[in-house]
């Protein structure tokens, strides 16, 4: 059998020595190139290639498979952009994913240094400046209707993740490119499941009016995190 196996590469090196011969199909292997990258290179069928292949190498052609599908994954769930491709365009999953490149494109653009937090599941978190910031983003208001005669309070409504990190960044999506964003520690919101945020606090009173802000606009306990990104410049 090892005879056989012998003539056969030497058969095979004479064939295709102007491309490379044995070598060349080792080196494809080990790159793990399809049969079919294979057979085209040395102008023969991916059945030929296979039969090859199994000639000499003790283990099945599917092993190679697996692992050109397991560093395919890996590549992709290296950047937020790869990870986006292997979840249901809407899904929990890549709502996570989305807004945390939301996140790092804006931390980014302010000069702050970012480096991605995850692994092969949808779990995605970051380091900004030396923090570990976990986010959470959506576009779905909650409205709550007060006393008659006044306006009703629009909120956006976040789960709060219990892993630990320095600061949740909770993303507000107005839609069409628009985003706010409150940069919350997390000893501030520990124990909370939930937290309600409004897009707007501050509004242009008109003359001759009482001086007090309209109901819905009045002071939050949160406004001060309103784009805070200034806890991020020193960092930790």
């Amino acid at each position: 059998m090892v005879k056989d196996v012998k003539k056969k590469i030497e058969r095979f090196d004479r064939k295709f020595k102007s491309k490379g011969g044995i070598a060349k199909f080792r080196k494809m292997v080990e790159k793990l190139e399809t049969l079919q990258q294979i057979g085209n290179h040395f102008g023969f069928s991916r059945q030929n290639a296979w039969q090859l292949y199994n000639d000499l190498y003790e283990e099945p052609f599917s092993t190679i498979r697996n692992k050109r599908t397991f560093l395919t994954m890996e590549r992709r769930t290296n950047t937020l952009e790869g990870k986006l491709e292997l979840y249901r365009k809407g899904g929990s999953a890549w709502r996570r994913i989305f807004y945390t490149r939301v996140v790092q494109a804006e931390a980014t653009k302010r000069g702050l240094d970012v480096k991605l937090i995850g692994n092969t599941s949808s779990y995605v978190g970051l380091w900004i400046n030396g923090y570990r910031v976990i986010v959470s983003g959506t576009k779905t208001r909650r409205v709550f209707y007060n006393t008659k005669g006044r306006e009703p309070q629009i909120y956006f409504r976040f789960h709060i993740s219990p892993r630990k990190c320095d600061f949740y960044i909770f993303v507000l999506d107005e839609g069409r490119g628009g985003y706010l964003f409150y940069i919350i520690p997390q000893e501030r919101i520990k124990g909370l499941r939930g937290v309600n945020l409004k897009a707007n606090y501050d509004v242009q009173l008109p003359p001759g009016s009482s001086g007090k802000l309209p109901y819905n606009l009045g002071k939050s306990k949160y406004r001060e995190y309103l784009g805070a990104w200034e806890v991020f410049k020193v960092p930790k």
